[in-house]
């Protein structure tokens, strides 16, 4: 019988993935990021429907599939003190590098220019110089978050825990950025 620290260190190497159920891994991954951004978008201010926040894995494969198609997955949501501000998170699939074109692309896909106070890019890719120098210059707050998944170890799980005053039910997973 293996001890929790030989466990801990045995899991320490393995990727999320050995942890996930029965569907694809890709529609995992989107539906963990999409869910820590919707949850980060309420804390902060923004008007996140409900049915986003409680949407189970199985739920979210039914409505996006196995594989998702990452612009699918885009969300516009209205802050709630002032409505007429609203941001707008576009999820770049993988690619092998965010190019001048994506960014043209990503621009003529914005309704409302106007209303528009923040642009969110979750990235899985490397950007070109140009991209991040042009982002810059967009009339609107852009952030750019790179998810990265990482088991945490038994120590790690109750300092977040007790960090943030929560009890520990299931595995706890940090999404990094």
């Amino acid at each position: 019988m293996e001890t929790n620290a030989a466990a801990t260190n045995a899991n320490a190497g393995h990727c999320i993935t050995s942890f996930s159920d029965e569907g694809s891994v890709e529609s995992s991954r989107y539906f963990h990021a999409r869910r820590t951004v919707l949850e980060m978008l309420h804390d902060r201010g923004y008007d996140v429907p409900e049915t986003e926040l409680t949407r189970s894995l199985a739920e979210f494969r039914s409505v996006y599939g196995q594989i998702p198609n990452a612009e699918n997955l885009r969300i516009s949501v209205s802050l709630r003190s002032d409505p007429s501000k609203m941001v707008l998170v576009f999820f770049m699939g993988p690619v092998d590098v965010i190019r001048k074109e994506t960014l043209k692309t990503i621009q003529d896909q914005i309704p409302d220019k106007g209303r528009l106070n923040s642009l969110l890019l979750i990235v899985q890719s490397k950007m070109t110089s140009y991209v991040k120098k042009a982002l810059e210059s967009f009339p609107y707050k852009v952030e750019i978050i790179e998810p990265k998944y990482e088991i945490l170890t038994n120590d790690e799980k109750q300092a977040l825990l007790t960090k943030h005053k929560l009890e520990g039910k299931q595995p706890v997973l940090s999404l990094k950025n």
